[in-house]
């Protein structure tokens, strides 16, 4: 249950009520009571949406928890897997540059 309380607006100085949502706007004007915690949480929802994009089994809402947690542990050991294969590659190549290095 949300209580109501009352804010000011930033923008126009009238008194509105207030939920605590992000999304709460003005009566009188229409701007949003809290616009910087309203870009903030625009920019967490782009931040997430980008690193949804990234992973191999995309992790839908309407998936149930078990399947969840089995892509989000398929998605860690992928991404686990193509790190060591990364730093097996940078190890290689950074010994054939030792022993270039030794053998000049």
């Amino acid at each position: 249950m949300s209580q109501v309380s009352e804010i000011k607006c930033p923008n126009c100085g009238e008194w509105n009520k207030w939920t605590d949502k992000v999304d709460d706007k003005c009566k009188a004007c229409g701007e949003y009571l809290e616009p910087g915690r309203f870009v903030r949480a625009e920019e967490i929802k782009k931040i997430k949406a980008a690193n949804k994009k990234n992973e191999y089994f995309v992790m839908k809402d309407s998936d149930e928890t078990i399947v969840q947690l089995y892509k989000l542990f398929l998605n860690s050991i992928l991404w686990g897997s193509y790190y060591v294969v990364m730093l097996f590659f940078i190890f290689i190549a950074g010994m054939l540059l030792i022993v270039g290095l030794i053998a000049a």
